[in-house]
């Protein structure tokens, strides 16, 4: 599923329509699943399933091999861990940050993934847990939203926005993480550091943390692009940058302009 993740970024990078900046409107998909799976993208991925098996162990396989399968037992577990999630009030009120929340994108995935599983009070329980500790996380001043560059205010911006539009419709919760997510950061956060200070496809936190920054990024534009059709790919160059930025940056050996004279060191 990973290199299958790649390859879809890849071609959304370089297959899109010119580039514009206007801010589309927002009309989410009714149907589930909507968080990355399309119809289309869900049959691809059954006929791949014939040759090729959903790799990982992980809570996320198991909510995949349910959409893919209709395996209840995979399903199960999976819903299992996204029932347990939580952030302990000590950490919402008194710490500075959370990893475990930051790194936890498949919790509200499998909300969606798994929705028919679930009974509307867990579904009721859920939403107003987890809408809670997205509020709480958004409203820290680190990783908040004059820090865009910042590898905590990337994983709570992909979070939110993927509750917001996992939820999207059944609680206010949903709607103020997805007006997070996309207007406080994306749009009037986001966009500008990417034609400033990011400029170039170069984030600034070193090629370890600027790897996750970007990853998490693109999990929220494909989940906006899957369950809207919104593109966020097409709202900025930078993504394009930072594909030639990561080309250039991982050459294996020392790349020069042809017509330049050699030199002993670079």
């Amino acid at each position: 599923m990973r290199s299958l993740g790649k390859s879809v970024v890849i071609a959304a990078v370089f297959l899109c329509a010119p580039l514009f900046a206007a801010e589309e409107p927002l009309s989410v998909r009714e149907d589930r699943p909507r968080i990355m799976l399309t119809p289309s993208r869900v049959e691809a991925l059954k006929e791949k399933l014939a040759s090729e098996p959903i790799p990982g162990r992980d809570a996320g396989k198991q909510a995949l091999t349910y959409v893919l399968t209709g395996d209840k037992e995979a399903g199960a577990e999976a819903v299992k861990y996204m029932l347990n999630f939580d952030v302990s009030d000590e950490v919402l009120e008194k710490k500075t940050a959370s990893d475990p929340y930051r790194w936890s994108a498949f919790v509200p995935v499998i909300y969606d993934w798994c929705y028919d599983l679930l009974s509307d009070e867990e579904r009721e329980a859920f939403e107003a847990r987890y809408g809670r500790i997205a509020a709480a996380m958004n409203a820290k001043s680190w990783g908040g939203p004059q820090m865009p560059g910042n590898n905590y205010y990337a994983g709570y911006m992909r979070n939110a926005g993927i509750f917001g539009l996992a939820a999207f419709g059944r609680t206010p919760l949903a709607q103020s993480a997805l007006d997070d997510a996309l207007i406080t950061r994306w749009r009037d956060s986001t966009l500008p550091f990417y034609a400033s200070a990011a400029k170039g496809g170069i984030i600034g936190e070193g090629s370890q943390y600027d790897r996750y920054n970007a990853g998490y990024v693109l999990w929220l534009a494909e989940a906006v692009k899957s369950a809207t059709g919104r593109d966020l790919y097409r709202e900025t160059n930078w993504f394009r940058e930072f594909v030639f930025q990561t080309i250039y940056s991982t050459t294996p050996a020392p790349a020069r302009i042809a017509s330049l004279p050699e030199v002993d060191s670079y």
